[in-house]
Parts: C-alpha cells; sequence; structure tokens
C-alpha cells in the first residue's frame, strides 16, 4: 500500500513532536511533493500549520515561503494563509553565518522567500 504524502501542516506537526530530524521530514515533504500528481500537491499546501508552542516562528515562516514558492512554481492556487502576518520573518533570516554567503542569498534567493525576509540558495527546495 503507498503511504500519502505528508502536507505542510503534518510537516510543523511532525517537528513539534520531535522525534525526526526536521532536515531529513523537509526534504521528505519535498519528494513526496514532486512526486505527488496535481489534486495530490494542492492538498499538501491548502491546510494551515497549527501553532505549537517548541516550534520556532522562523520555521513557521520557513514551510509558508516553501508553499508559495512551489505553489508557483506547479502551478497550483496558492493558499491564503501564507500572507497572514505570522509568516512574515520580523527580521532578516539567514541560515549561515558567513557574510559573502549573507550577500550571495540576498541576490539568489526565490522571491518568495525575500517577500518574507528569509534569504536562502536559490536551490533550496532541489532534491537530487
Amino acid at each position: 500500500m503507498k503511504k500519502r504524502p505528508i502536507s505542510a501542516a503534518e510537516f510543523i506537526r511532525a517537528i513539534s513532536q520531535g522525534n525526526e530530524d526536521s532536515s531529513i521530514l523537509f526534504g521528505n515533504f519535498l519528494d513526496d511533493f514532486y512526486r505527488a500528481n496535481v489534486d495530490d500537491k494542492k492538498k499538501m499546501l491548502s491546510d494551515e500549520p497549527e501553532p505549537f508552542n517548541n516550534v520556532r516562528s522562523v520555521d513557521y515562516v520557513h514551510i509558508a515561503a516553501t508553499v508559495h514558492k512551489l505553489a508557483n512554481d506547479s502551478g497550483v492556487t496558492v493558499p491564503a494563509w501564507v500572507f497572514k502576518e505570522q509568516y512574515y520573518a520580523k527580521e532578516p533570516f539567514f541560515p549561515v553565518s558567513q557574510p559573502d554567503l549573507k550577500l550571495i542569498y540576498m541576490f539568489e534567493s526565490p522571491t518568495e522567500f525575500k517577500h518574507r525576509n528569509m534569504f536562502v540558495s536559490a536551490n533550496a527546495l532541489s532534491r537530487v
């Protein structure tokens, strides 16, 4: 029996449970998304994540930016929840500390991330 892909909301719930490494969970979410048909892609992005006290605000910003970018890239409707205020970083966020990389990330970060004051590599959502 084929397992159902996890949604963005379920990804956040899994982070809150702390049972698995979040980078592995995120990779699995992306793999599932890229393999999914259009209807499943819509389902994976549609539900807003629940608020959990033990999930960092930057994780919510990151999943909103990811959902926004994946929706745009796959031609599905961007869910309205990603535009809520809590899904924008108050301060610029970089996943690196090196100044040279920060400059590169400022330049190459996808618009959906920049829009939220989050700066990542151009291939942050790529899988090999």
